[in-house]
């Protein structure tokens, strides 16, 4: 699945699935649940690639994120799933944006 299409299954099916369709009932969107793991995992390589070049001089918002979380100490850093979801919810503002600004 590619990352567009995993973008756009998650975003418009994705968010039903995992908030108000009970989790018995999953195995029934597993084209869903496919499309929201990898996007977790594409996500998940953003972050762990940022982590790993804190050096490199990128001016956007993930990138600032990681790198102010990576100079907090322990108690006052974000998780790894709290980073996630930061990013998530980044990445869902910026798709709702282009979406409505695209149909005006």
């Amino acid at each position: 699945m590619t990352f567009v299409d995993a973008i756009k299954t998650t975003m418009s099916l994705g968010l039903v699935v995992n908030g108000i369709v009970p989790t018995w009932l999953h195995f029934l969107f597993k084209g869903t649940k496919c499309a929201i793991n990898e996007t977790e995992s594409y996500m998940n390589e953003l972050i762990q690639n940022r982590l790993k070049n804190l050096n490199e001089d990128r001016h956007d918002l993930l990138s600032l994120l990681v790198s102010n979380n990576a100079e907090q100490i322990e108690e006052k850093s974000l998780t790894t799933k709290e980073l996630l979801a930061d990013v998530f919810i980044f990445l869902l503002a910026g798709h709702e944006v282009r979406t409505i600004t695209t149909l005006y």
